[in-house]
């Protein structure tokens, strides 16, 4: 019999090193998946970033979220709650009860808001429960309406065409802020559009093609501050249109 003997365990393995434990994932809920988000520039939040971020598999994502669609409408709309503190409206114009003063500032906040959600911005979806973080200056301004002489009714459906018309141009800035930073893809659909116009019959639109190549003075299509301008424009409107009513 051999005097050598064989050290039946490899040199690496040591029996008095503890073995490592996998141990629970991370446990996360929806809050957490929310605070992860508020981290993370609007342009680049994807289930990817946040479950980086919360060391888990994406996956693990959608029980509390329903999908990546369920997941973008649950962050573009807490962005939009966290920011309701800008939504106040100014002390003056709330003592005296100017109706006109605190549509333009909700009007004008909310487009801003929503412009700045960038690539979640098409997400947005308002529905009952998110109203909720509007109620006080929506009590406001109802009131400040039926005290100027609006029917209930009346100011209810002014004000809802007031935020349905902001929601819209804000998400309308964040798809041109878009497109800027991308100036190829932009450039490409212009000029697509350009074409089509320019290809149309000779005198069949004569209005739109004078517009659309920039020969209307005061008028400068796809411009940010055409897009100001336009905005103001549509609020003028509107105003003017619910002072008749009480006229």
């Amino acid at each position: 019999m051999s005097d050598l003997q064989t050290d039946q365990n490899p040199p690496f393995f040591n029996e008095d090193e503890p073995k490592r434990s996998k141990g629970r994932p991370p446990r996360i809920d929806r809050e957490k998946i929310l605070e992860a988000a508020r981290t993370i520039d609007p342009d680049k939040v994807t289930m990817q970033a946040v479950a980086d971020i919360l060391e888990v598999n994406p996956t693990a994502l959608n029980y509390h979220v329903g999908g990546r669609e369920g997941f973008m409408r649950l962050v573009a709309m807490d962005r939009v709650r966290h920011g309701v503190h800008r939504f106040a409206l100014d002390p003056e114009s709330e003592a005296v009860g100017d109706w006109e003063r605190q549509l333009r500032h909700f009007a004008t906040t909310m487009r801003a808001s929503i412009s700045k959600l960038g690539a979640l911005a098409p997400y947005l979806e308002f529905d009952a429960s998110s109203a909720l973080a509007y109620m006080r200056p929506l009590e406001q301004i109802l009131s400040s309406m039926v005290n100027a002489g609006f029917s209930l009714p009346e100011a209810v459906r002014g004000l809802l065409l007031v935020v349905h018309m902001s929601a819209h141009a804000g998400k309308h800035v964040a798809r041109v802020k878009r497109a800027e930073e991308a100036p190829c893809a932009h450039s490409k659909e212009r000029g697509s559009f350009l074409a089509f116009v320019d290809e149309a019959p000779e005198g069949t639109i004569p209005l739109i093609r004078s517009l659309v190549h920039g020969e209307v003075e005061g008028f400068a299509p796809g411009s940010m501050s055409d897009i100001d301008t336009q905005f103001a424009y549509e609020m003028d409107v509107v105003i003017d249109g619910l002072r008749a009513q009480i006229a």
